[in-house]
């Protein structure tokens, strides 16, 4: 009877299929990828969604958007720390919607620091709650690299403050765009078709509240600003007006990051507020009171450092940005949240950053 001998692979056929296995790996990766981008994009994507839920919950409460910050302060301008000249100012609007998002102990220790305290950035992460010092996870972007580092910043005034990676739109052109409330910014003509659905609100009657608080005769409640944001009968268009999109962080080489953008609980441009003056990661630097002048001229982050005081403070802007290939996350009044690629045509994506429906 014949035996049947096994042939082994020849070392020039074990490479030739070590070689294409290699290449179908290969050809997969990009496919792979995608799959994974696809589904981070979507958690974004669900991120957002329930970020505008607590929005429209929180107007259903108080019958007026949250304030992109509310302001309690003469010194309008400064959206920074104590230490940077500004005494008193109230929560911004991530901190606002804490409540309506399953994050009431946040809440909870907000209102307990604002009873007694005067900056919510700045104050309340030295309180109990520690709020600011860790990022809720409604604002994590799963598609950014990475936890980033808190802030810390003698430019700033602030100290050990979290990031995140969602911010309110605040219009088409500059924080002093979005001032409200204040006789003393000088707001040019065209500026009320150029800003957005949130703004730097000024409590009416600041001053007098104040001093009451200062003698017992009020709690301080009053400084957390609410029914001071926009009316909806002031934005003719909710399925035309971007409310929420995305930024991204830098941490730099020390042990804490000096720039200031990502910062949640601050409505400084480029922490949790943006606006519409150029398109989605657009190649214009962001011009911040918060930057770290070690980032390199080409790099996507590249920043430009504005002054921290006085009237030319406000003068700031920074892009929506994202660590999504071709564009970012944003989403609209009336709960939609979509993909806007980062070659929309700037007059349609500048349109979509304000409350006037001109929509080109």
């Amino acid at each position: 009877m014949l035996q049947r001998t096994r042939r082994a692979f020849s070392l020039v056929e074990l490479l030739v299929v070590i070689a294409v296995i290699s290449i179908m790996i290969l050809l997969l990766l990009p496919a792979i990828n995608a799959a994974r981008e696809a589904g981070r994009r979507t958690h974004c994507i669900n991120n957002q969604r329930n970020v505008v839920d607590a929005i429209i919950n929180y107007e259903t409460a108080h019958r007026a958007l949250p304030s992109a910050v509310a302001l309690c302060d003469a010194n309008v301008w400064n959206s920074l720390g104590r230490e940077t000249g500004v005494d008193c100012m109230g929560p911004n609007w991530a901190s606002q919607i804490l409540g309506f998002i399953d994050e009431q102990q946040r809440y909870s220790a907000l209102a307990y620091c604002m009873h007694s305290q005067w900056h919510a950035a700045d104050d309340c992460p030295e309180m109990d709650g520690e709020l600011g010092r860790v990022t809720p996870s409604f604002m994590i972007c799963p598609s950014a690299p990475g936890i980033p580092k808190v802030h810390t910043s003698a430019a700033t005034g602030f100290d050990r403050l979290s990031k995140g990676h969602y911010a309110a739109c605040l219009g088409s052109q500059h924080y002093r765009t979005a001032i409200v409330g204040s006789r003393d910014v000088q707001h040019n003509r065209d500026d009320k078709l150029k800003i957005g659905a949130m703004n730097a609100v000024l409590i009416e009657n600041f001053e007098e509240l104040r001093e009451k608080e200062r003698k017992g005769l009020i709690a301080g409640e009053w400084k957390l600003g609410n029914q001071i944001g926009t009316k909806l009968n002031k934005i003719p268009s909710s399925s035309k007006t971007i409310l929420i999109s995305e930024v991204r962080t830098w941490d730099g080489p020390a042990a804490d990051s000096v720039d200031i953008r990502g910062v949640w609980t601050s409505a400084s441009m480029g922490a949790s507020t943006y606006t519409h003056k150029y398109g989605p990661n657009s190649t214009q630097p962001d011009a911040i009171n918060g930057c770290d002048k070690s980032i390199p001229r080409g790099s996507p982050l590249f920043c430009e450092q504005v002054v921290t005081s006085g009237p030319d403070s406000a003068e700031t802007w920074a892009s929506a940005r994202s660590a999504h290939p071709g564009g970012v996350v944003a989403s609209r009044l009336d709960g939609s949240v979509g993909f806007f690629s980062d070659d929309i045509h700037l007059p349609l994506w500048q349109s979509f950053g304000t409350r006037v429906d001109d929509t080109p």
